[in-house]
């Protein structure tokens, strides 16, 4: 597993409140590099009794991610998740075609273990989520068409109308 390719921003395109209490969060890996991606999240602040554990652990809970897209060089996964406390800590329990499980924290990658996931560590956290955080599109927005304008990718059809002292186009100069 290309473990270098693994990027994710909290607080960014990355990891963003959608709804009033739902989170959309993105994690990006080398392409074809990885079989799946588990979001492992909760409340940071919320711990029970767990089965095995001689005392209260994080508890949290599991969403897969799905494949969105992928570019010349990454595949990216997508998944959403709810969040009524309106605060969140994860990581993402990453597997690989080779079978290795990894954990991605803020700090870093680890070698996945399953008491890990029950201890509190550097993990991603969005710390509260706020109504004026999340972006919402002006209604006009939505039946507008948008126009980019490169005027250095006009033709010059006509030079008999060029004013005098007009220099040649050269697309090596900038």
């Amino acid at each position: 597993m290309n473990k270098a390719a693994i990027y994710h921003r909290p607080e960014s395109e990355f990891a963003y409140l959608y709804t009033e209490e739902t989170i959309h969060v993105r994690l990006r890996v080398a392409r074809d590099d990885v079989k799946s991606v588990v979001l492992i999240y909760g409340d940071p602040y919320m711990f029970s009794e767990r089965e095995g554990q001689p005392e209260k652990s994080w508890d949290y809970q599991e969403a897969e991610m799905r494949y969105a897209l992928s570019t010349e060089e990454s595949d990216f996964y997508i998944t959403e998740v709810g969040v009524p406390h309106k605060r969140m800590d994860y990581v993402f329990l990453i597997t690989g075609h080779d079978g290795e499980k990894i954990v991605y924290t803020d700090s870093g990658i680890l070698p996945y273990e399953d008491k890990l996931l029950t201890k509190k560590y550097a993990a991603f956290r969005m710390p509260f989520f706020h109504e004026v955080d999340r972006f919402k599109a002006p209604d006009w927005v939505k039946n507008t068409v948008w126009y980019q304008i490169f005027p250095e990718r006009f033709a010059n059809g006509n030079p008999a109308i060029n004013p005098e002292g007009v220099k040649e186009w050269d697309p090596t100069e900038s």
